[in-house]
């Protein structure tokens, strides 16, 4: 490879540091270029504010993960349920997808589980309780639930 070209020069990495040793090291024997920055290894006078461009970029990703941390904060602050999918028990509302409802479905699986804890046995004995009870497995209601959902889609086609 003689010639390496990014989108701008945060692609060609995130630390000032390290991007800039990157370019020195590999200056003698590879050509760098950016399409929206500009940049041209071969253009010494453009390669003078490279490294101001690395510290500004390194800044804007830490300044931007600082204000997706703090938004991802208050949202769980105020009860907001910020998994993609919900726990056995529970679906996801319709109205409102950082909500909780119960699934009425597999609440009664939750209910008896918790009912045989609260007894003081260990997991391997409530699996062994299930079994007896002939509880469906989860991969069952997902399989279920995908297939209610699949055919859903079909009564649409």
């Amino acid at each position: 490879m003689s010639t390496l070209i990014t989108k701008d020069l945060s692609r060609l990495g995130r630390n000032y540091l390290e991007t800039g040793t990157y370019i020195e090291i590999f200056s003698s024997t590879i050509t760098y270029g950016t399409i929206n920055d500009r940049v041209d290894s071969i253009d010494n006078a453009q390669m003078d504010i490279t490294p101001f461009r690395n510290i500004i970029n390194e800044m804007y990703a830490k300044d931007t993960s600082r204000k997706i941390k703090s938004a991802l904060h208050a949202r769980r602050m105020q009860g907001k349920y910020m998994a993609t999918t919900a726990p056995f028990g529970y679906q996801k509302d319709e109205k409102d997808h950082n909500h909780l409802v119960i699934d009425e479905v597999t609440a009664p699986v939750v209910e008896l589980i918790f009912s045989i804890a609260e007894e003081g046995v260990g997991l391997h004995t409530i699996c062994n309780c299930l079994r007896k009870a002939k509880v469906l497995k989860l991969s069952f209601y997902k399989k279920e639930l995908f297939e209610r959902f699949m055919d859903e889609e079909k009564m649409y086609d």
